[in-house]
């Protein structure tokens, strides 16, 4: 017997839901080589850049929640957080399988969301830590 249905491999198409969140990932894209400086109290800044991880997360909250943000805005994202208020941050009760250990929390007033920011602690071979930040969510307020 033939393959009738058009077959499984390889041969599906693409939902709507695929094809626009694959263009909103790209959007994020420009932003991969990006970083924004932020201050978050006690005399300390960290450094929050943004990855692959964080930009499917962050495309699926702009695609699925009612955030006021379109699909513009994302290659803005940088300059969004550069812009909001620091709001704290909290450790996390529970371990996470990504590493993510802290999130900082930035408000933006003009938005109305926040920005969180997930802060990744990776054990090197020799026992030191690394410590990266990257936007991961945003949530409305």
């Amino acid at each position: 017997m033939g393959d009738r249905g058009g077959g499984i491999r390889g041969r599906a198409k693409p939902s709507a839901y695929s094809k626009r969140r694959k263009a909103y990932i790209a959007e994020l894209d420009s932003l991969l080589n990006k970083s924004v400086i932020r201050y978050v109290g006690s005399d300390k800044s960290i450094k929050i850049g943004f990855n692959k991880k964080g930009n499917s997360h962050l495309a699926d909250d702009v695609m699925t929640k009612n955030l006021g943000l379109t699909k513009t805005d994302l290659p803005k994202l940088n300059d969004y957080l550069r812009e909001a208020q620091y709001d704290g941050s909290s450790s996390l009760i529970k371990e996470r399988k990504d590493n993510i250990v802290r999130f900082y929390y930035f408000k933006d007033n003009n938005k109305n969301v926040y920005y969180n920011v997930a802060e990744q602690a990776n054990k090197r071979k020799n026992g030191k830590i690394d410590k990266s930040r990257f936007l991961y969510a945003v949530t409305k307020y």
